[in-house]
């Protein structure tokens, strides 16, 4: 219970910071700055924020309703839907003429993808959370692997920068909330 108290004072906090980061990006372009690394910096925090924010808020409802969250399948788990939703990405950057003919790529990077969300699948039915978390690290290590194929992706002219850069932030949430997620269930065995 104190966990989930640090951790939803630490949100609370967070998030009026991100609130006055998006402020200053907000000023920022009305006077044209144009310290694109600095201001995306800052949005990757922002977004850091959100995410633990929506954490908070599970935890939250759980403390609500009497301590223990309740996940009835893993469809209901947000990396994995997030996890689909780069599924889809990926397939669609596969669809396109130049990456359709080098099936060797092609495979490989829809199989990381796919694996993502069937380990977190998987895990969830596993049957302990022991399990489940184990099966959450093969998940993690699958989107990292799907981030070190956009850079090739990237590097070889398959996508331009604008598409590294969404498929990379989907990538990069992805493992956050997997992370985050590994994360709590590791505080919950240990309590």
């Amino acid at each position: 219970m104190r966990k989930k108290k640090n951790l939803i004072d630490s949100a609370y906090s967070h998030s009026t910071l991100a609130q006055s980061g998006i402020s200053h990006i907000n000023s920022g372009i009305k006077n044209r700055v144009r310290c694109i690394s600095d201001a995306a910096k800052l949005c990757f925090g922002v977004l850091e924020c959100l995410v633990l924010g929506a954490w908070c808020m599970v935890l939250e409802s759980a403390d609500d309703k009497g301590g223990e969250m309740t996940i009835n399948s893993f469809t209901e788990i947000e990396a994995w839907k997030n996890a689909r939703k780069l599924v889809a990405n990926v397939y669609a950057m596969c669809n396109t003429q130049i990456v359709k003919r080098d099936y060797g790529f092609r495979d490989q990077i829809q199989r990381a993808a796919v694996s993502i969300m069937s380990n977190i699948a998987e895990g969830f039915d596993s049957g302990s959370e022991n399990s489940f978390v184990q099966f959450l690290n093969y998940a993690y290590r699958s989107a990292s692997e799907v981030e070190s194929l956009l850079y090739v992706a990237l590097d070889i002219k398959y996508i331009d920068e604008t598409s590294f850069n969404d498929l990379m932030s989907q990538a990069a949430l992805t493992k956050r909330m997997i992370g985050g997620f590994i994360r709590y269930l590791k505080s919950k065995s240990n309590k």
